[in-house]
This record gives C-alpha cells, structure tokens and sequence, in this order.
C-alpha cells in the first residue's frame, strides 16, 4: 500500500521532534483533521512512538496540545488484586494510576465523522506507562467513504447501526452478502430463526478487542451490537439498533 503524503509528512514529523538531550523542537505536522481513515494504519506506530513509556504526563500534555489533540479526559482507576477490586467498608479503593484520553473530532462530507483518540496509561508516577491511539468513525452515511468498515471503528450500537442501514441502502440489500461482509469485518453474526414465521433474524455483534489499551487495564467488553430482521427472500427488512 502506498504511503500518502499526510502520512509520510507525520513519519518527518516523529523523527524531528526528539532531540538527543530529550527536549522538543517545533512539528512539521498538519492537523488531524488533514488525515484520512485510510492513513490510520500507517500512523499508529508513530504516534504511539511519541508518548513514550517513562514519559513524564507534563512533557506528555505538550505533545497532546502539539498535535492538536483537545477534549482531554482523565479517569482514576481503582486498585485490583487478582483482576478483581479491592474494596473496603463497601466502597472501592481508587489507585493512584489513571487513564487520560484525548481526541479530536473531523467533520467529513455526507454527515460523516472521524474521531482521532488518544489514550495514556500514567502511572502513579504520573508517567506514562503505555499509548494506545485510534480512530473511529460517527457517520450518517458510512457507505459514501467507499472503505471497508472494521469492528475497530465503531464505538456505540448506534454507529454501528448507522453504518449498517447505509451498507444496507447502498450496497447489500441482500443478508447473505451483507454477512458475509460483516465476517471479514470482524463481527460476529448470531442468526435466529422466528418461530412459525419464514421471516428470521440476525445479531451482529462486536466483539471484545483484547489489544485495545483500556480493555487490558480496565478489563470488560464494550457488548456494541446491532440486528437486522430478514425476509422470505432474502432481503433485509429492517435495521435495530
């Protein structure tokens, strides 16, 4: 796959930015908002690089406000033992650890959305002890971007949703290929039949990414799904959130 030029022009950004006495120069870098979803897996490796794992968050918070990265959120987690809470007098211990996020969100043509995330593990420290970044979509028209959809993309039964009644509209009306699609996507897909009707039913469910960063520190599953009724024929006769 050829590496566009908002990529390669991130990839020149990365190796200007960390001097050899640690400090920071200014970034040849364009907005996140300059980026397609298509540049999403040429990026991730690089953006990741910067939020190093020992970086102090203040130097972190600079480089969050360089890329242009805003809606920063920051979630305490709570202390575990054995994966399982410690709570005392009914109420759960809060660690010192935390999760921050950072995200900026683009508007597209055809009511359509990227959203650029970013998410830092800090330690007790107040360093960072992990990056993980992402891209997700939150789209009226998911079709219009003439891309495959992945699981990784949706973040709420209602964009997943979306995205299937615009795959639906434009492309499969068909459940066979739909289902199809939707396997090389990365879902799962539950078929139902409906008693003493010809008509059935189909579940399509996201399933739990366990590389995603704040599913390892945080545990759980996100349970995003969809349906979808199917008629006689063949034909899908409706889309559920």
């Amino acid at each position: 796959m050829t590496t566009s030029p908002v990529a390669k022009s991130l990839v020149a950004a990365v190796v200007a930015i960390f001097l050899s006495n640690g400090g920071t120069r200014a970034m040849p870098l364009k907005e996140f908002c300059s980026y397609s979803i298509s540049d999403y897996d040429s990026i991730r490796n690089e953006v990741e690089a910067l939020f190093r794992n020992g970086m102090k968050m203040a130097e972190a918070r600079v480089m969050i406000s360089r890329l242009g990265l805003i809606k920063i959120d920051e979630l305490q987690l709570v202390e575990t033992r054995n994966r399982r809470a410690v709570v005392v007098d009914g109420k759960p211990v809060m660690s010192k650890e935390k999760l921050i996020s950072a995200l900026i969100e683009c508007p597209l043509p055809e009511n359509n959305k990227n959203i650029w995330k970013l998410i830092l593990y800090v330690s007790d420290f107040d360093r960072i002890r992990e990056s993980g970044f992402y891209i997700a979509v939150d789209d009226q028209n998911f079709a219009s971007r003439d891309v495959p959809l992945r699981a990784a993309y949706v973040g709420s039964n209602k964009i997943l949703s979306s995205a299937i009644r615009s795959l639906v509209k434009t492309r499969f009306p068909q459940w066979k290929a739909l289902k199809q699609y939707l396997l090389q996507a990365g879902f799962r897909v539950i078929e139902r039949k409906i008693e003493n009707s010809k008509e059935s039913s189909a579940l399509i469910k996201k399933p739990v990414d366990f590389n995603r960063l704040a599913i390892r520190v945080m545990g759980g599953s996100d349970g995003l799904q969809s349906g979808v009724a199917i008629g006689e024929n063949g034909m899908i006769l409706k889309v559920f959130d």
